[in-house]
């Protein structure tokens, strides 16, 4: 008896492993979204991101993507039960990338609009931001819509920052640029009278180069969301699941409070 008990032990044990193996990545495809299934297939979620950005992501001294939505990506990526990849974009291709489904993520301090939801999908809201406006340390704050007019403005391309300049200025009053660093560059050198920027990047220019200083509160509340393909259902559900357990027991606010 002893020589058949023994293998049907190993049998049993190795169908539990095989069964592990399965449950493990147990989310099949559900109407044809496969978002999801995909990823834990490859065993590697492929997260976009434009580095650096304050303190939301930058490159810590070895070189590697770390900040507030890194941690974040690293908590869903753990939760999925895959590896974590981050992929660099200047941030006018960000969006593109997502549409095509060539990243399975973004964060990236996404801020969630009418306009993006009808071409990419968010998550529920996971960070609170807003707009600012920096100027040169020397100059008068701007208090009133009067200390805006005539001037020049300048704006990241393709982003909230934008949009909100042309609320205040005439199109040809507003330059475009592609990254913050060209925009500060030409507000030291006064070719622009403000720069209107994320909150949360405002703080760490201010940090990091005494030469400039944030304008009073900022002007606008805006909410920031995890990005993804329209039609990655699966794969986002995910997300709000992990965002909301990372709620309830106190990992959002202690990444938040870890670098702001």
């Amino acid at each position: 008896m002893k020589k058949i008990i023994i293998p049907l032990v190993a049998i049993i044990i190795i169908g539990g492993l095989v069964a592990y193996r399965f449950t493990r990545t147990s989310s099949q495809p559900v109407d044809g979204d496969t978002s999801l299934w995909k990823v834990e297939q490859k065993g590697v979620l492929l997260v976009g991101s434009d580095i650096p950005y304050g303190s939301m992501e930058l490159f810590d001294q070895f070189g590697n993507p770390a900040g507030v939505d890194v941690d974040i990506a690293k908590e869903i990526a753990k939760a999925i039960g895959v590896k974590l990849e981050f992929k660099d974009y200047d941030w006018p291709k960000l969006l593109p990338a997502v549409k095509s489904g060539e990243v399975d993520l973004s964060l990236s301090a996404f801020t969630i609009t009418e306009e993006r939801q009808k071409e990419i999908l968010f998550s529920a809201p996971y960070f609170i931001g807003g707009q600012a406006i920096v100027i040169n340390s020397g100059d008068a704050l701007i208090l009133s819509p009067n200390d805006i007019a005539g001037k020049k403005i300048g704006a990241q391309v393709d982003t909230t920052g934008y949009e909100l300049a042309k609320k205040y200025a005439s199109e040809k009053l507003i330059t475009a640029y592609q990254n913050v660093d060209d925009a500060l560059r030409a507000l030291r050198e006064h070719r622009i009278g403000f720069l209107i920027v994320d909150y949360i990047e405002a703080k760490s220019i201010v940090k990091r180069d005494s030469s400039f200083k944030i304008s009073g509160d900022p002007v606008t509340q805006e909410f920031y969301g995890v990005a993804t393909k329209l039609g990655n259902t699966a794969l986002i559900d995910k997300v709000n699941e992990v965002l909301r357990a990372m709620k309830r027991d106190g990992r959002l606010d202690q990444i938040r409070n870890k670098w702001i």
